[in-house]
């Protein structure tokens, strides 16, 4: 099992979707016998943002943190 933190570019952490995908992707190609979780905590305080960003997720880890 992975926990991974998908970064922006600056470097930061991301809920971005398209960032997501990226990582939950790669990870699967590299190691498709293990599984993906995705932390949610660190890229905004804002709650509801936050959920907003988690729904508009279209490539799915196969769990996520929730802070």
């Amino acid at each position: 099992d992975l926990h991974v933190h998908p970064n922006a570019t600056d470097g930061r952490d991301t809920l971005d979707p398209r960032a997501v995908a990226a990582v939950v992707r790669a990870v699967r190609n590299a190691v498709p016998a293990t599984t993906v979780g995705v932390t949610t905590g660190a890229s905004t305080a804002d709650a509801a943002w936050r959920e907003h960003l988690v729904r508009s997720w279209d490539v799915l880890p196969d769990h996520a943190s929730v802070n």
